[in-house]
């Protein structure tokens, strides 16, 4: 498996830029549509959930199968890149866009693993807040505007909300 690594500046500024108007902004045609999950961390929870434990998410691609348009240009862009700077993978296994909406209190979600079966797991985060990734051996990982982090997905890690934008985006990429 691979060692936990946060890589800044991850893109190059003009890429930047377009993809965080596709993820945050609603005027461009690729523009990122979200769907509201009832829980954060396991949508199969049960437990009655405070009313901010809720995020979007967009599916980009799931079970082997292109869901949304932009996978094109993220597999022709980002994941070619991502091959040559982090770690040569073998298959995707999921790509969704993330929404932590604002609260007015800050909050942490619960911990909790991305699949059973080892994987690579990796946050790229779209805008900076005072959101972050947290990991269950306490370390933390900010919410900065082209910052990767990548990091073995079965490590037990969390979101949290953000008190200082309307939301907070990220992309969220899991890898074989």
């Amino acid at each position: 498996m691979i060692q936990r690594q946060v890589f800044d500046n991850f893109l190059e500024e003009d890429y930047f830029d377009y993809l965080s108007q596709v993820v945050m902004g609603t005027w461009h045609d690729r523009a990122i549509m979200y769907q509201m999950q009832k829980t954060v961390s396991d949508s199969t929870d049960t437990e009655v959930m405070p009313p901010w434990n809720f995020m979007g998410i967009s599916m980009i691609y799931d079970n082997d199968e292109p869901l949304h348009p932009f996978y094109k240009e993220l597999s022709e862009t980002f994941l070619p890149l991502f091959r040559e700077k982090v770690y040569d993978y073998r298959a995707i296994v999921r790509i969704k866009c993330n929404f932590y909406p604002y609260t007015e209190t800050f909050h942490k979600h619960r911990y909790h693993k991305d699949y059973t079966f080892d994987n690579i797991g990796a946050v790229f985060s779209i805008n900076t807040c005072d959101g972050y990734t947290e990991f269950d051996d306490g370390d933390v990982v900010e919410s900065v505007a082209n910052r990767l982090v990548v990091f073995n997905a079965q490590d037990s890690h969390r979101s949290t909300t953000t008190t200082t934008d309307f939301g907070r985006f990220n992309i969220n990429f899991n890898l074989l």
